[in-house]
């Protein structure tokens, strides 16, 4: 072999190289960005369960009604002012519960107008994507001589999503 040959060979070999890390790089950011895509994707699909507050002192307006059991999600002043009125009691516990609607937001879940007494309860708040998720447990009671519209509302920290579904816990 020759010198001409043997600096060929050094070359061609250098190239190689640089061809096979040039390949392994492509490889190795391809592989990156799918585990980030598919990471991105687990995220959207996980939910979150979310801690929240019973707020007190609170009644649905006459002016506000609903067919079907319905959850709301009240994201300013303006919002639960236009679908709740304050029931101030005496006493140090007669105070309605405060919201702050630049840390916090309401979830009220209204039922129907009934004369049976209906007992809401309150079970997991899980937050999946932009989708708030509450389960709530209701239970009928006996009929009562006047009209009522129970309704639920929660206190939660955080920005409010945009949507909210519920489902019945019994």
């Amino acid at each position: 072999m020759n010198l001409s040959s043997s600096k060929s060979l050094v070359v061609k070999t250098k190239q190689s190289s640089n061809f096979l890390q040039s390949l392994f790089g492509i490889a190795a950011s391809v592989v990156l960005l799918i585990s980030c895509a598919v990471s991105e994707e687990t995220k959207m699909k996980e939910s979150v369960n979310i801690n929240y507050e019973v707020a007190k002192g609170y009644f649905v307006k006459n002016t506000f009604s609903v067919q079907l059991p319905t959850p709301i999600i009240l994201a300013s002043k303006a919002a639960l002012d236009s679908i709740m009125g304050m029931a101030a009691t005496m006493g140090a516990n007669g105070k309605p519960t405060d919201f702050d609607f630049s840390r916090e937001y309401g979830i009220v879940f209204i039922y129907p107008e009934t004369d049976s007494s209906v007992a809401l309860y309150p079970g997991i708040l899980e937050l999946q994507a932009n989708t708030a998720k509450l389960s709530v447990r209701i239970e009928p009671g006996v009929k009562q001589t006047y009209r009522m519209v129970p309704m639920l509302l929660l206190k939660v920290a955080g920005i409010a999503p945009d949507h909210i579904v519920w489902e019945n816990k019994q």
